[in-house]
């Protein structure tokens, strides 16, 4: 699956780096959101707030996806950034309710299935690992629900859900490469290939695009804007092969073409899941936003909020 921040509300964190100033407060009893008959206090929230932003690796990725707008100096998170993340614990908490109104019973996929989706969030293990370890137990238990979720609407989707999956990729080809700059780079690694090495690993470790991160990835083939002799292979290459190196403008490509329906549909009701708040009645502490239940989404504050004089902004994202 691809990076879980790519869906996540479209629940970019990384992408939350600028606009209004949130200063985190100290606090233990008001209350940050109520969902589902279940209430997450301010405490809680701001205390994760305040894990995201000491993590020092994540600022960097933070930094280098928001350019010159993001920032690493001592100041304080965004209100895009609190606000995505609060929509995200939303969600948790509604699939937490959903998992034990209906009885569902955690299996050990779905604990495995967690830890893989916090690093999606993330999109490193090196930032998974720079917070401290009872915090990355605490992603992977809140996520425990939305994995199980994933779960049982996998063992028997709707026919809703199969043919939106189609219409989203109606051949079912769906194109990943490698790009690198000399034929012998792409000659070395098709050897590593063919010798039994992971595609999506080698494009991650080696390719020179942005598709690198996830794990060579184009998406859908159908309608793809691909130069040529590029379009050409990805388009009549069988499925499931990879490519000898194809040169182009930019350098030389392995490609890949796979039937990811499966991974698809995986990804489409991960979406829904993570959008369980959807028309739900949720009650928010204005501090971090307006809930928006049309869209089910929270509208970050305009105005700066201020914390009393007794707290101590933490370093800033944004």
């Amino acid at each position: 699956m691809k990076r879980l921040l790519a869906i996540l509300l479209g629940v970019v964190l990384v992408a939350a780096v600028v606009g209004a100033v949130f200063l985190v407060r100290s606090s233990d009893g008001p209350t940050a959101f109520t969902a589902s008959g279940v209430s997450v206090s301010q405490a809680t929230i701001d205390g994760e707030l305040q894990t995201l932003d000491e993590n020092k690796e994540l600022k960097k990725l933070l930094a280098q996806s928001g350019g010159a707008s993001a920032s690493t100096s001592p100041g304080s998170l965004s209100s895009e950034f609190a606000s995505s993340w609060v929509s995200l614990r939303i969600n948790q908490v509604i699939a937490a309710q959903t998992v034990k109104n209906q009885g569902i019973t955690i299996t050990s996929e779905d604990i495995a299935v967690a830890q893989e989706l916090v690093l999606q969030i993330f999109g490193s293990p090196e930032i998974v690992a720079a917070f401290p370890k009872d915090f990355q137990e605490e992603l992977v238990s809140n996520l425990v629900p939305v994995a199980a979720l994933i779960r049982v609407i996998r063992e028997s989707p709707s026919p809703t859900l199969v043919s939106e999956v189609k219409a989203q990729c109606p051949s079912g080809r769906y194109v990943s490469h490698i790009l690198v700059g000399t034929q012998e780079e792409a000659a070395t690694l098709l050897a590593q290939i063919n010798a039994g090495a992971d595609f999506a690993t080698l494009a991650q470790q080696n390719s020179t695009d942005g598709s690198a991160a996830q794990g060579g990835g184009l998406g859908c083939g159908d309608g793809a804007q691909f130069v040529e002799p590029f379009a050409t292979v990805a388009a009549t290459q069988a499925v499931g092969t990879v490519s000898n190196p194809v040169q182009t403008e930019f350098g030389f490509h392995l490609i890949k073409v796979t039937d990811n329906s499966d991974a698809a549909l995986t990804q489409l009701i991960l979406e829904k899941v993570l959008s369980g708040s959807l028309g739900t009645k949720v009650s928010l502490d204005p501090r971090y936003g307006t809930f928006d239940s049309r869209t089910g989404t929270i509208i970050p504050p305009k105005a700066l909020i201020g914390a009393p004089s007794s707290s101590v902004p933490l370093p800033a994202i944004g």
